[in-house]
């Protein structure tokens, strides 16, 4: 589990580093890029929080 003080150390001492190859990545890549496009598109289908809970989800 990824826990502040180990993304702090991570980002101090720039340790951490995680070796992916590169097929892999480039698939991920995509993935993401789809969703960042997405939620770019269709910014009203995003949740957001309403007196505590999440659309669809429950308590926030």
């Amino acid at each position: 589990m990824n826990g502040l003080q180990g993304i702090l150390n991570c980002l101090e001492n720039a340790s951490g580093e995680i070796f992916i190859d590169e097929p892999i990545r480039v698939e991920a890549l995509g993935c993401i890029e789809r969703m960042l496009d997405f939620t770019k598109n269709h910014p009203d289908l995003l949740a957001k929080a309403q007196h505590g809970f999440v659309k669809n989800i429950g308590a926030a």
